[in-house]
């Protein structure tokens, strides 16, 4: 679903770019996208990894230990995050003279398109880090949701509306905006996921001990 999205926005971005800056535009954000994609390849190995220890838990019941591998998580994947952020925000230039050389123009815009983009490094880790954790937790509605809104509908709406208002810039702010409301989507659901179970007292045991007894609801099970 990722990658149908990424080949859909792609394929819009190219479009618009071209209509509103020409070729050269279309060099600047592709590597703009090289730096963030480098970053998202390292959140998708984190994904990964931490996915079987979220549904293993999850499924035993461990819930305790489902928070606090999210926890890590969030923390792991917006450190990463910030870090890039940061990283970009301070080496645009020497970062983006490895791919163009003598090319004034697409070197300006480029600078713009990474200083922009950048900010989307703040967004993109809980985005992923939400999509991820409820995909381990086959809640895959929840899951769907993250994925479409910062990939296709958020995207494409502010494709139609942005460049009409602020012309190039508001290609460049699309992906940002896009991030940016999914961000909130993401850590609503969270939240939510995290207070639901805050409310459920069956792993206060395990919270407090950390012991690989049964919760009381899988001791409760009826035997079969």
């Amino acid at each position: 679903l990722n990658s149908i999205a990424i080949g859909i926005t792609t394929f819009l971005f190219n479009r618009i770019i071209i209509s509103y800056v020409g070729s050269s535009g279309v060099a600047a954000f592709a590597i703009t996208q090289y730096f963030l994609t480098i970053v998202m390849m390292i959140l998708f190995g984190l994904g990964n990894g931490i996915q079987p220890v979220l549904s293993y838990n999850y499924g035993a019941g461990y819930f305790a230990r489902v928070k606090g591998t999210l926890l890590r998580l969030i923390i792991i994947a917006n450190s990463v995050g910030v870090g890039s952020f940061i990283v970009l925000r301070t080496q645009a230039v020497e970062m983006i003279n490895l791919f163009i050389v003598g090319h004034g123009e697409a070197l300006n815009i480029a600078i713009v398109v990474t200083e922009t983009l950048s900010y989307s490094l703040l967004f993109i880790p809980l985005c992923m880090t939400a999509s991820i954790f409820f995909t381990a937790l086959e809640m895959a509605r929840n899951s769907l949701l993250i994925a479409l809104s910062r990939g296709v509908v958020f995207t494409v709406i502010g494709l139609s509306i942005f460049p009409i208002l602020f012309e190039e810039t508001g290609i460049w702010i699309t992906p940002v905006v896009a991030e940016g409301i999914t961000f909130f989507m993401g850590a609503f659901m969270l939240f939510r996921w995290w207070w639901t179970y805050n409310e459920r007292k069956v792993y206060n045991k395990l919270a407090i001990n950390d012991s690989r007894e049964p919760t009381p609801d899988l001791e409760n099970r009826p035997l079969i």
